[in-house]
């Protein structure tokens, strides 16, 4: 069995969970406050060229290693630099999840235990799984997938009865602009964070495979973050929503049917982690096979436990409190992205354009 070689099918369901992950328990594009739905689907338009872009660079690569193809593109020093500087933000947006799982945790229950307790536990969970390749990602993802539509459909059933179309109302009451802002910030979180499956795929079915996966999986998970975002502020409000970290697990916490059905914030709580587990692990793996690469080592489960030691140290020196975390994810941390998610691999694009493009020529 060739643990790095996945199905279509498991691809979609891996980009699926990745978009839903951590932005399942919280509100993206709420700059756009009722208006976020529209916000969310503008943002996904928007995304589209990107997704090209990175699915254009995954089947250029799928019959060699996407290291390969950067560095043939740039030359061994500038494509080193490249694969380096793409895998240190990726180990960043590793620290950035495994802190905001921690968060989670201690702020919603288990306030006094030590937040290094939850790191971790967590990352080496993540390092065992990606030592056994992204093929058992992607099965345990076809699992996993059925539990997140059950728990998605029964919050939606239970919550019906209490939600109040009034708060998704008036449209466009605040004009374009902040439904731009909600936009960017929903394509920087969590559409073009999938950057990240560029570095994590090494094998696909076919050349048409990548294409396939970004867009499917990417669609799939925005309607799902639409109907989470229509939940949230139709059951809490606007400015409820603003408000708290974690809108997703109020609004769940409100389910009551009589006296034996209530409490059921683990149900938001279960998605959440469950879904952080695999982007954790699909970051953990792309930053240890591009790490690898650059160290020229054969294999990336050798260097799979010193990244995570280190993460699990930049991790808890990152950010004194859940307050300071949200600051900087909230705003500065898009136009940082940006660089990284958009730029970076927008030149790759057009050099491996260019560099085919005068391939061509010489043929003829």
């Amino acid at each position: 069995m060739n643990k790095n070689t996945i199905s279509d099918k498991q691809g979609i369901l891996l980009m699926t969970i990745f978009i839903i992950g951590t932005t399942s328990i919280q509100v993206t594009g709420i700059k756009a406050k009722q208006d976020v739905w529209i916000a969310i689907i503008l943002a996904t338009l928007l995304s589209m060229p990107v997704l090209y872009t990175y699915s254009y660079i995954n089947s250029i690569s799928n019959n060699d290693n996407v290291f390969n193809v950067i560095q043939n593109c740039f030359g061994k020093l500038v494509g080193n630099i490249i694969i380096l500087l793409m895998s240190l933000f990726i180990i960043q947006n590793t620290c950035e999840v495994l802190i905001n799982v921690a968060f989670f945790i201690t702020t919603v229950s288990l306030r006094e235990t030590p937040i290094c307790i939850f790191l971790i536990c967590i990352i080496f969970l993540c390092n065992w799984i990606i030592k056994e390749g992204i093929e058992v990602i992607g099965r345990w993802s076809e699992f996993f997938i059925f539990l997140l539509i059950f728990f998605l459909i029964s919050t939606l059933f239970l919550l019906v009865k209490d939600m109040n179309g009034k708060n998704l109302l008036p449209i466009f009451s605040n004009g374009f602009k902040p439904i731009f802002r909600g936009a960017f910030d929903a394509l920087m979180f969590p559409i073009t964070q999938t950057v990240v499956f560029v570095f994590a795929f090494s094998s696909l079915t076919n050349d048409k495979s990548p294409y396939k996966i970004y867009f499917i999986g990417v669609l799939i998970g925005m309607f799902l973050l639409i109907l989470i975002s229509l939940i949230n502020i139709s059951m809490l409000g606007v400015d409820r929503v603003m408000s708290i970290y974690h809108p997703t697990y109020f609004s769940v916490g409100k389910i009551k049917l009589g006296n034996f059905l209530q409490r059921l914030e683990i149900i938001s709580a279960t998605i959440f982690i469950l879904g952080a587990f695999v982007k954790i692990s699909i970051y953990l793996l792309a930053s240890c096979k591009g790490i690898s690469y650059v160290l020229n080592c054969s294999d990336y489960r050798v260097i799979s436990t010193p990244i995570s030691l280190i993460i699990i140290n930049i991790t808890y020196i990152s950010f004194e409190n859940i307050m300071e975390f949200w600051e900087w994810t909230g705003d500065a941390w898009n136009y940082f992205a940006l660089v990284f998610q958009i730029i970076i691999p927008m030149i790759i694009f057009i050099s491996l354009l260019i560099k085919k493009n005068i391939a061509y020529k010489n043929r003829g």
